[in-house]
């Protein structure tokens, strides 16, 4: 989602210059002519490099007004765009593969006057490089730091649950028959050192029963020995 939002940005922000530049070159046309239009947009393209930006003027039907150098893009009309701007749309944006190259343009399709329309076209090398290095390096960090996060999140739940496994075995060994067996408190969290404490103090409790209730089921035997003697005796 990060890098979608961050390819969104990136693309508004060229769509945003491609407006601006066509703006002032269209109010340059409206006011001082053809000439210095063409004059304004072969410096511009020039200053930018020919091969990274161009611009064109055509009438509505097509027919090439002026333009910037255009041997690094090899661009016609777009008929299906000048029917948009035909159908009532003021401007127009559209990414299309640079010829003999792996990457793309933007171009933005504005009307200058009633019946012509400008050309604003941008490559999105930079921008395309620029995500995609963006995204190898973003990917590579997200994947070791969810690696990283696993190993992380593995050793503390394993020593959280150290605890639990330590009252398990002790339950074990009581129902063996070893009533000595306590839980060691380790100090290492204050719940499992609770639930430890709180375990051992039971066991003590039970033990102290089991202990009283020999005692007493010896104390029995030992008052029935002597009558039970006796008995034996007089039968």
């Amino acid at each position: 989602m990060f890098y979608f939002l961050l390819k969104s940005t990136v693309h508004e922000r060229m769509d945003q210059d491609l407006l601006n530049e066509t703006k002032e070159f269209s109010s340059l046309f409206l006011q001082q002519g053809a000439e210095e239009f063409r004059t304004a947009i072969l410096f511009e393209a020039d200053a930018d490099g020919v091969e990274k930006v161009f611009y064109r003027l055509i009438s509505i039907d097509g027919t090439e007004i002026g333009s910037s150098n255009l041997s690094s893009w090899g661009f016609v009309s777009d008929e299906s765009a000048l029917k948009i701007l035909n159908s009532g749309s003021d401007h127009f944006f559209k990414t299309m593969p640079i010829p003999d190259t792996h990457h793309k343009a933007r171009i933005l399709y504005s009307i200058v006057d009633k019946d012509k329309v400008m050309q604003a076209g941008e490559s999105m090398e930079e921008d395309e490089e620029f995500l995609e290095t963006f995204r190898d390096i973003f990917g590579m960090t997200i994947l070791l730091m969810i690696i990283l996060a696993g190993l992380i999140g593995w050793f503390m739940a394993r020593r959280a649950l150290m605890g639990v496994e330590e009252v398990t075995q002790t339950a074990i060994s009581i129902s063996r028959g070893e009533f000595s067996s306590r839980v060691p408190v380790t100090g290492r969290g204050e719940e499992i050192d609770r639930l430890a404490t709180t375990f051992n103090n039971m066991l003590e409790h039970i033990q102290g029963l089991i202990k009283g209730m020999k005692e007493m089921t010896d104390n029995i035997a030992h008052d029935l020995r002597s009558p039970l003697t006796r008995i034996r005796g007089i039968a």
